[in-house]
């Protein structure tokens, strides 16, 4: 690949091809099983002592791997989390927390086409194509991380490196001699029946994240909706959950409003808000509540970390908060 670095077969030459096939393979292949079987140890670690699941010692490999929880409960693991390969799945959902090996191995294959295929051949060319296929498809179908930024990030990364590649594919294919016409138009066909199909699938990607965002904020309740006047999310439970909508409402048309201050996890506040207005209100409405409004002030046992209040306005026309 490089002539003139060593003119012969020298014991030096020899001693060097050795040294690098070694550091390729320890690299390569090593390390990410290296850390693969790290991953699903912590993993199993996680699930016996932090999730309870008590059979965790006694499950396949298969099964640790495929074992998923709420994302609620996932990001309270994270938050007290203080493993050194933290870094390595922080970003992860617990389902796909052991993937990182998987991508290196994928960056591997990169780097055998580069140092084994003649520079320029078809061949670099297919095998990088099929390493950001089966990349992209890994973004599309898993969406594994817990931030839906990142995924899609991930995603559009994936479409770039394709549409490099088609660029890269027309450019290969036009340099054949006279007579060899047909095959970049075979290339461009081809190519553009797969961009197609690209094109629908980043459709699917944004509707998939919008649906995702809108069942994220979905997640934290109906009061949570009625403080940020999410039209959306409130169209939803009216929609797909009327008997939770009607909660935040009483038999007089009043707005039942709920305000927070302090609140360090939204999720768990979203809970107690749920708790506290049931104990205060276990009718689901204000008209059984004396007087024409109710204010009560509760500190979580966090520490006094959370400060909540519950306020029921009287005023049928007081607008959403």
């Amino acid at each position: 690949t490089f002539p003139g670095c060593y003119d012969d077969v020298t014991g030096t030459y020899i001693v060097a091809v050795v040294l690098s096939i070694l550091m390729l393979l320890t690299i390569g292949f090593g390390v990410p099983a290296f850390i693969a079987s790290l991953l699903l140890r912590r993993k199993r670690a996680v699930l016996r002592h932090v999730l309870g699941v008590d059979d965790a010692d006694e499950m396949p490999i298969s099964a640790v791997a495929a074992y998923r929880c709420e994302d609620d409960d996932w990001a309270h693991v994270l938050k007290y989390d203080r493993s050194v390969l933290k870094g390595v799945y922080a970003t992860y959902e617990l389902r796909y927390m052991w993937l990182q090996p998987v991508m290196l191995l994928l960056k591997l294959a990169l780097v055998f086409s580069v140092v084994f295929a003649p520079a320029e051949s078809p061949v670099q060319l297919i095998v990088a194509a099929v390493v950001q296929s089966a990349g992209l498809s890994v973004a599309v179908g898993a969406q594994p991380f817990i931030d839906p930024s990142v995924d899609n990030l991930t995603k559009v990364g994936g479409l770039y490196n394709v549409a490099l590649l088609f660029l890269m594919s027309v450019v290969r294919a036009s340099r054949g001699g006279d007579g060899a016409i047909a095959l970049p138009i075979l290339m461009l066909v081809i190519t553009a029946g797969y961009v197609c199909f690209l094109l629908f699938v980043v459709g699917s990607i944004v509707k998939a994240v919008r649906h995702g965002q809108l069942m994220a904020r979905v997640r934290l309740g109906i009061f949570a909706a009625i403080r940020a006047n999410d039209a959306k999310v409130l169209e939803w439970f009216q929609k797909n959950a009327p008997e939770e909508f009607s909660k935040a409402h009483d038999s007089l048309g009043r707005n039942a409003l709920l305000t927070a201050a302090m609140l360090p996890d939204p999720a768990r506040a979203a809970e107690v808000f749920d708790l506290v207005f049931d104990v205060l209100n276990p009718d689901g409405g204000t008209s059984s509540l004396e007087g024409d409004a109710l204010h009560a002030l509760t500190t979580a046992s966090a520490g006094g970390e959370t400060a909540l209040g519950v306020l029921c306005a009287a005023d049928p026309a007081s607008p959403l908060p």
